[in-house]
């Protein structure tokens, strides 16, 4: 005689009530699972955020984005990127790149990871950036920030030159950059708003910076590196207007107007060597 296996009520309910885990396991891991935004080399895009906001990626760059119904929260993992905001009191903007937090309502600035320097450059309105030192995560200073800031110490571009401090947030105005090292205090400059987004239109301003700062900018925008095999040749001061994906032309311009030599290896690579180191003297 064939016998009949029933399933049991408490079983039917344990499993029903573990699918239920599932299935809210599920929605939750969606709902807070960032979108995230990347570009290759060479290539730049625009995206368009639910509440109207756009970011700008520059070559080699990554954005993650989450958005919740009290907060704006992105984070620049790599690479720089242009924010104009949509204004919105309810939900501050957020941007965290490095450890550090640019926060804003209704604004337009630009964060650049550029080697082991971030760059904060206010194109409109104000921010407020808490350094890495402070805790940035819920329930700490950032979230009593508004357009206003938080409580505590701040640093502005009257406080340059003061020496070494750890204000507990950095005010920008319009047209002011901010520089954090971990070489140097926070430092906060009057600059060219125009020469310090012109990647956007396919250029790179350089006036008097250091070579090793503009090959780590160069090299955003190519497959293959440039390298600089000595201290006398990142020292190296250079000034000038080149195309971004122009590496080649980058290469023969330094090496013509700098006592430089140009390499390439086997993987492609471009090693820059001084004159003198090269030759030995």
């Amino acid at each position: 005689m064939r016998s009949r296996r029933f399933a049991l009520p408490g079983t039917l309910a344990s499993a029903a009530g573990i699918l239920a885990v599932a299935v809210a396991a599920l929605f939750i891991w969606h709902t807070q699972r960032p979108d995230v935004y990347r570009t290759r080399a060479g290539e730049r895009r625009v995206v368009t955020l639910s509440d109207g906001s756009q970011v700008a990626l520059d070559s080699q760059s990554e954005v993650r984005v989450r958005y919740t119904a009290h907060a704006r929260e992105l984070t620049l993992t790599h690479g720089q990127a242009r924010f104009d905001v949509s204004h919105d009191v309810e939900r501050p903007f957020s941007v965290t790149a490095d450890g550090h937090k640019v926060i804003a309502t209704g604004t337009v600035f630009n964060v650049d990871l550029l080697g082991s320097r971030l760059l904060v450059t206010l194109i409109e309105g104000h921010v407020v950036v808490l350094p890495q030192s402070v805790d940035t995560r819920s329930g700490g200073p950032a979230a009593s920030v508004g357009s206003s800031g938080a409580s505590g110490p701040s640093l502005t571009a009257g406080d340059k030159g003061r020496g070494p401090r750890s204000p507990a947030r950095i005010v920008l105005d319009a047209g002011e950059q901010l520089v954090i090292s971990p070489t140097a205090p926070p430092n906060i400059l009057r600059v060219n708003v125009e020469r310090a987004t012109a990647w956007q239109n396919g250029e790179l301003v350089f006036e008097n910076e250091p070579l090793s700062n503009v090959v780590a900018r160069v090299n955003r925008y190519g497959a293959h590196p440039i390298v600089i095999d000595d201290d006398p040749t990142a020292s190296m001061r250079i000034s000038g207007v080149f195309h971004t994906g122009d590496i080649e032309g980058f290469v023969s311009t330094i090496v013509s107007y700098l006592p430089l030599r140009a390499q390439q290896a086997a993987d492609g690579s471009i090693r820059l060597t001084s004159r003198g180191a090269a030759s030995g003297l």
